[in-house]
């Protein structure tokens, strides 16, 4: 993630906030699956983006009341839905954030007493990405401010044997169709 270039940011952010406030104003929701999903990585996508940025959950939640205000002009069930629209995404974005201090305190935690300059094994990179489901520009991100580091050639080799795995059970399950 690059926060030297945030214009380009701020348009990620308000275009996938806008996309969120449009799909709950017509009918959708955050789910774990279907387009709720989608909307879930879309706000918790601006979050962290807000997040590099030093953006708290009022401000991302005030551009997205601008959202609205903006929009409602020409698309009046944003503000009829407004109410709605809002306590969910107040919703989202704090258990966004709650998710990104969570994370940022499992890194902290494992570089607990390790000197400045540490290379993190990539095992454990990837096992945070992996498992622990924390995205890779906020483990790069909290890492750098720590002045840590990790193999991200290690890292992609990580990746792409467990990608290779997972191509290779699937294929596995494969039921002949007759």
């Amino acid at each position: 993630m690059d926060t030297n270039q945030p214009q380009g940011n701020y348009y990620i952010i308000a275009d996938h906030l806008r996309t969120a406030i449009f799909a709950l104003a017509d009918g959708a929701h955050f789910e774990p699956k279907g387009r709720g999903y989608i909307l879930k990585k879309l706000v918790k996508r601006a979050t962290l983006i807000g997040y590099f940025l030093n953006f708290s959950a009022d401000d991302l939640l005030l551009f997205s009341k601008k959202i609205i205000e903006i929009n409602s002009s020409f698309y009046p069930h944003l503000r009829e839905k407004e109410n709605l629209i809002m306590e969910n995404l107040v919703q989202e974005i704090n258990y966004t954030l709650k998710f990104i201090t969570n994370s940022t305190h499992k890194i902290d935690h494992y570089c607990q007493g390790k000197p400045i300059n540490t290379v993190i094994p990539a095992e454990k990179v990837f096992f945070w990405y992996d498992t622990a489901g924390i995205p890779l520009e906020l483990i790069e991100y909290h890492l750098k401010q720590k002045e840590y580091s990790f193999s991200p050639a290690e890292f992609n080799q990580l990746l792409t044997a467990q990608k290779q795995r997972g191509k290779e059970d699937r294929a596995s399950k494969k039921i002949a169709v007759f």
